[in-house]
């Protein structure tokens, strides 16, 4: 669906509602910098993308020079969980289409 709609934006020069992304609320600039800052660092393993640890937070504290609260951290780790369940349930429906297709 995606792609299809990026289709129509690059033929048309109109970028359909689905594709537009919203701004992120001043409120949750930090929170979202953060997330966004860590997950461009997640670690690979052999069963694909880690989660973010409490060390790469830390970490990114150190390395940033930033100091999140524990509610932020938490936000974090809950965008995480987010992000992972939309990636499992893309792919799920990515092998079901392709073994329909088979």
């Amino acid at each position: 669906m995606r792609d299809h709609l990026q289709a129509v934006a690059r033929q048309t020069g109109v970028v359909p509602e689905d594709l537009e992304i919203p701004q992120v609320p001043p409120a949750c600039s930090t929170v979202w910098t953060a997330f966004a800052g860590l997950a461009k660092t997640r670690q690979s393993g052999g069963m694909g993308l880690s989660a973010i640890s409490q060390a790469d937070v830390y970490y990114w504290q150190q390395n940033n020079n930033v100091t999140l609260s524990p509610w932020e951290v938490e936000t974090i780790h809950a965008i995480d969980s987010a992000v992972f369940h939309e990636m499992n349930k893309v792919h799920s429906n990515g092998d079901s289409d392709r073994n329909a297709t088979d």
